[in-house]
């Protein structure tokens, strides 16, 4: 498993094959990878793919949280960082930090949701 900006150069030289992206969606950086639910795994209801974020240590001063917070956004407002982060294959999207944390209380609740449907294990 691996993210896009990993596995797309890969895929497009034929060193591997893609077989699902883990999105609720095809990617259009691999449109010809199926997704888990067109690839048949029937439990592909959830999101799993790849993100990015930004975290402070516990009990940041709201000052200090505000001014990273609008420096974050203000960043990933501009056109030039959108382009560069496009031309990795990288979408970007700003959300502040109580948005963040309801969505990475989500990733681990999908990513054990998946791993025990699946049967994962460490090895």
């Amino acid at each position: 498993m691996a993210s896009i900006q990993v596995a797309k150069g890969l895929v497009e030289t034929g060193k591997i094959k893609g077989l699902a992206v883990t999105s609720v969606e095809r990617s259009p950086v691999l449109p010809n990878v199926p997704t888990l639910t067109e690839a048949g795994v029937t439990t592909a209801e959830v999101d799993l793919r790849f993100w990015f974020g930004i975290f402070a240590p516990k009990g940041i001063a709201r000052t200090i949280k505000a001014k990273l917070e609008k420096a974050v956004s203000s960043t990933l407002s501009n056109p030039l960082v959108r382009e560069r982060l496009a031309n990795l294959d990288i979408e970007s999207g700003y959300a502040p930090g109580t948005v963040l944390k309801a969505k990475l209380t989500n990733e681990i609740a999908n990513w054990t949701k998946f791993i025990d449907a699946h049967g994962i294990k460490p090895e």
